[in-house]
């Protein structure tokens, strides 16, 4: 049997025509008296075989197969899911899954009422979806609302579309600056966001000079304000691709400078006379000898030789500048004491004093001392040498070596020591 067959056995099946005595006694009539079961059988049977015509005649025509309600009068087609034939061998190759699988409707899936929207893949490259039924949740119980026609849901599942990525070469101009403010003669160093392998790089450092290079770096010379500027070009066209400034600040430098004298030929005290301008705290160095703050200071060089001096000075905004030069020390310097001397009244050499203690015109202080370190003679007079006498008990002292010390305070505010050692010689 075959579905139109189902329908309308469905639609006739125990339905009873109503009794109306006329209409059967006409009919009746007709038959006769004779032979009145025979005509009704055969009168029945040609009913039944107009009827069956009539139905192959509708099914040859390929009439929509409707299930028809009758309510109020309106004739309404009620058509449930189970009505919707769909071919497993129709596949739509415009809908694939996820996988570029071809997806085919299969309403057998839910013949049992399941909910299967999902997508399966039966392992031949084929993806089967099945028909999801209205369970009667929208008040069509099992399709019998009168007037209503219920739609087959059917969820397919398309593949997700993924917009074309177009790869556009951007070019960023911007860059970083190691600082904004520096002092004349220290370098920038400018570092651009992004480096391209395909542009063209050109800086102008805002004071004449130009660069080619990925990574900016400049030295300015002279102070003042500056616009640090980096241009990509096309390598093909130089067509401007993309700019950036950075305003820039370069403050100036100290000029460092200084001079130095002795102020006697045969002392090696040397003073040192700043000639810096503009600046505001200077640092002097004798290396490895003497540090001084100070504008002007003064230095004995004991030892001969050639020492480099070194001044820094430091302006308001913090730039320095250093300058260094060499002094020449020609010989040793121990006060230009003597080693030696004969207290015996000759006239000659019979005294002991440091010869520069007479010639700086310092205060000091001078002790003798003999080997055990008692203290021979004492003096604070450049004019009062020691004759050679122990002053503890007016006694000449014997000959031999004895150790002498001066301290004094240099013409910087600074106690200066020396010490040497002598020989009396009778």
């Amino acid at each position: 049997m075959d579905k139109f067959d189902k329908i309308l056995q469905e639609a006739v099946q125990g339905y009873e025509a109503p009794y109306n005595a006329q209409a059967w006694a006409n009919v009746s009539g007709q038959l006769g008296p004779k032979g009145g079961p025979m005509k009704w059988i055969i009168g029945t049977a040609a009913v039944a075989t107009l009827l069956v015509g009539t139905v192959y005649f509708m099914q040859d025509e390929e009439q929509p197969q409707t299930n028809v309600v009758t309510t109020n009068n309106n004739t309404e087609p009620n058509i449930t899911e189970t009505e919707l034939i769909v071919s497993k061998t129709d596949v739509n190759p415009n809908t694939v899954d996820a996988n570029g699988n071809p997806i085919v409707i299969d309403p057998a899936l839910n013949a049992n009422g399941n909910n299967n929207s999902n997508p399966s893949n039966n392992g031949n490259g084929i993806t089967t979806i099945g028909i999801e039924p209205n369970n009667g949740n929208n008040n069509n119980n099992n399709g019998n609302n009168a007037g209503n026609v219920t739609e087959p849901n059917v969820s397919i599942t398309e593949p997700a579309y993924t917009e074309p990525v177009v790869s556009v070469a951007r070019y960023n101009a911007k860059f970083n600056s190691t600082s904004l403010i520096e002092c004349a003669g220290n370098e920038f160093i400018f570092t651009p966001e992004d480096i391209s392998q395909t542009a063209v790089y050109g800086w102008d450092f805002g004071d004449g000079t130009y660069s080619n290079a990925k990574v900016g770096t400049h030295t300015y010379t002279r102070s003042g304000n500056f616009v640090v500027s980096l241009v990509l070009k096309d390598v093909k066209t130089n067509k401007t691709l993309s700019t950036s400034t950075v305003d820039v600040v370069v403050n100036p430098k100290p000029v460092a400078a200084f001079a130095w004298e002795k102020t006697n030929e045969i002392i090696p005290t040397v003073s040192f006379i700043n000639l810096t301008e503009d600046a505001q705290t200077w640092a002097w160095d004798i290396k490895g000898m003497k540090t001084s703050t100070d504008n002007q200071f003064d230095y004995t060089f004991r030892k001969k030789g050639t020492y480099m001096v070194e001044l820094t000075a430091e302006n308001e905004f913090g730039c320095q500048t250093t300058i260094q030069k060499p002094i020449v020390i020609e010989s040793d310097y121990n006060l230009l004491a003597p080693t030696a001397f004969s207290p015996n009244g000759s006239g000659g050499n019979d005294n002991f004093i440091p010869y520069a203690l007479q010639i700086m015109d310092v205060e000091f202080t001078m002790v003798i001392y003999d080997k055990a370190g008692a203290t021979m003679y004492q003096t604070n007079n450049a004019y009062m040498p020691w004759d050679g006498t122990n002053y503890n008990n007016n006694s000449p002292a014997p000959a031999g070596a004895y150790v002498w010390k001066v301290q004094f305070k240099n013409a910087n505010g600074e106690m200066e020591f020396y010490e040497g050692q002598v020989i009396i010689i009778n």
